[in-house]
């Protein structure tokens, strides 16, 4: 089993492991101690660029440094354990997605990523679109569905259709451009838990963290029919 200590003067360093669920945490006096680690989790880059973290591995009852044959110390467990997203809470105040004044001074912004995230969302013009749609074959729309946003269209699902526009990917209610992610990822779901607890919305955002929110009832099919409808109810 596979043990993490650190300083509790580090403690915004691990924010990040939020993601990960099956971590657990407890504190001791000025020391921190999570388990709970895949052996993925454990060697990933996110902990082998944290400096402050110390990894052990548990042994019977004895702490080995990561690959060391002897031991360090002894190990007793008589902690109370708790979830890490219950040990290292976020406060989110009212919406204003402009900035969150998160504790830790955590803000939502957008950097780029060295990731590249699945496109499932085009937002094109609605000239290029009827262009496209009035060409192309029934079939090619079947899997999306779109709704108009001011002078804009947001297309969902995939294969996105092969038009000049701004991609998106999705992370849990967020729309974020292709080539770009959450500063600091592990906010994703307790923002969204706090802004959009029954899931009714999307929120498009820009690199500026300025966004649009699209009510999902509102997005439809994507058919040659119904876009003339909407088209035409909208003159």
């Amino acid at each position: 089993m596979w043990l993490i200590e650190i300083e509790k003067k580090y403690i915004d360093s691990i924010y990040t492991l939020r993601e990960w669920d099956s971590i657990v945490i407890v504190f001791d006096a000025e020391t921190i101690f999570l388990k709970g680690f895949t052996f993925d989790q454990i060697n990933s880059p996110r902990i082998a660029k944290n400096p402050f973290l110390v990894i052990w591995v548990i042994k019977n009852d004895f702490l080995f440094k990561k690959n060391a044959r002897l031991p360090q110390k002894k190990w007793v467990d008589h902690y109370n354990w708790q979830p890490i997203q219950n040990g290292l809470t976020i406060e989110l105040p009212k919406q204003n997605f402009n900035f969150f004044g998160i504790q830790h001074k955590i803000v939502p912004s957008l950097v780029p990523s060295i990731e590249m995230k699945t496109p499932l969302v085009l937002k094109v013009s609605l000239p290029i679109l009827e262009d496209y749609i009035t060409k192309t074959s029934l079939a090619r729309l079947q899997a999306l569905s779109w709704v108009i946003v001011e002078n804009d269209v947001f297309i969902f699902g995939e294969p996105l259709l092969p038009i000049q526009g701004q991609t998106y990917w999705i992370n849990h209610s967020f729309v974020i451009p292709t080539g770009f992610q959450f500063e600091n990822n592990f906010i994703s779901k307790p923002l969204q838990n706090k802004i959009n607890p029954t899931e009714e919305f999307f929120y498009v955002l820009d690199t500026s963290s300025s966004f649009i929110k699209i009510e999902k009832y509102a997005i439809r099919p994507l058919s040659l029919s119904s876009f003339r409808l909407t088209v035409q109810d909208g003159k």
